[in-house]
């Protein structure tokens, strides 16, 4: 079951090599903001510059090395030169953007294999999970593969996950999943009496990143195709694991290696 919660995947569709990465999700703590993702937006704001209405285009070039970035915002396109780039994407979404830098590092990057998966968020009109269970997960030949509510406080809001092999296989339409969401839910725990009130279901075709046969020689594959290229650094889902705490992880690792690069740091 870890395979499909980080991978999407299932457990023959996961390489050996990777095992680090869900035995790292068991042995961490996470802890829920109570608040929400606001306020720890506007900190971090505060700290750096936020362009969140941009959408980067393309990288600048200039001497063998990465000089800065190409953008669009508010319909018009504009160039910001910078010292150096961390590209912190999605593997196949990095390999779009360094593609006109690198087909082979480009090509490198297609290699990380990515599953889909759809989401729905339901809220009912009563608390759905009673208090001592506030999760279910289902069997490999079911189309959901986990539900479980939004928060522990927030009982009457449920995530409904669809994603493994018999999701890819059946590829029901996205209008289709709350009712199916709570028809499978509803064969493990009572719904009976409760009302759905709102919904919103989304779909990512590359939802969760499966990795690569010798992962580890794909990293060092992308740092080769690196070498010569001054300025730019990759991370992503793809270094260290798709959790939230191990994408900070690289993204603390790759951005320290770029500062001693530059000789900024120690």
């Amino acid at each position: 079951m870890t395979t499909i919660r980080l991978n999407g995947a299932e457990a023959d569709e996961v390489y050996l090599e990777c095992f680090g990465t869900h035995l790292g999700m068991t042995l961490d703590t996470y802890d829920q903001l109570h608040g929400g993702f606001e306020d720890l937006f506007i900190a971090f704001a505060e700290q750096v510059t936020v362009r969140s209405g941009s959408r980067v285009t393309g990288l600048s070039v200039g001497s063998g090395r990465v000089t800065g970035l190409v953008a669009e915002e508010n319909g018009g396109a504009y160039r910001a030169n910078h010292d150096a780039i961390v590209v912190a994407l999605p593997a196949h979404t990095a390999a779009g953007l360094v593609e006109p830098l690198s087909a082979h590092l480009a090509a490198t990057l297609r290699t990380i294999n990515y599953f889909p998966a759809a989401v729905v968020l339901a809220e009912y009109d009563r608390p759905v999970f009673p208090e001592e269970m506030r999760a279910r997960t289902f069997p490999s030949n079911s189309l959901l593969s986990n539900a479980g509510a939004y928060g522990m406080n927030d009982r009457h809001i449920v995530r409904y996950t669809f994603s493994g092999r018999a999701f890819r296989t059946a590829n029901p339409d996205l209008a289709a999943l709350p009712d199916l969401g709570e028809e499978l839910l509803g064969k493990e725990i009572d719904l009976a009496g409760a009302t759905r009130v709102r919904a919103v279901s989304r779909r990512w075709e590359h939802a969760y990143c499966g990795y690569s046969r010798f992962h580890s020689k794909t990293i060092e594959r992308l740092d080769d195709a690196l070498q010569g290229i001054e300025g730019i650094f990759l991370t992503g889902d793809y270094v260290r694991g798709a959790s939230i705490e191990a994408c900070f992880r690289a993204g603390f690792e790759r951005t320290d290696s770029l500062m001693a690069q530059m000789g900024t740091r120690n």
